[in-house]
């Protein structure tokens, strides 16, 4: 018999997260996302808290911005662009109703 334990890590607004988690959570390596905060693209819950703690609903953004750069080899300058634009896209169309570009 053959069992297999998994974790699971509910992602919301309530929740919080290390850099390193956020990054063991998204194969996204720590520096690269310390690219995206400094990038503006990621924000810190507090400013200069170290460690920085992020909140749990990132993780889909992370993820998506590990995703897209090694699906396009980006460079972090590229990468950084690239989430914000999708953001962008996802607050553009909350505002008009629509389902974000992210979580599809």
């Amino acid at each position: 018999m053959n069992v297999i334990v998994s974790e699971s890590v509910l992602l919301g607004d309530a929740g919080e997260c290390t850099i390193d988690e956020l990054a063991a959570w998204s194969d996204l390596p720590v520096e690269d996302i310390a690219d995206l905060v400094e990038a503006g693209v990621l924000t810190p819950l507090e400013q200069h808290a170290q460690p920085p703690r992020f909140r749990l609903c990132l993780v889909s953004t992370v993820r998506t911005a590990r995703r897209l750069q090694q699906d396009f080899e980006l460079d972090r300058a590229g990468l950084a662009l690239a989430v914000a634009l999708l953001r962008r896209i996802e607050n553009l169309e909350a505002s008009l109703g629509q389902q974000p570009l992210l979580s599809r």
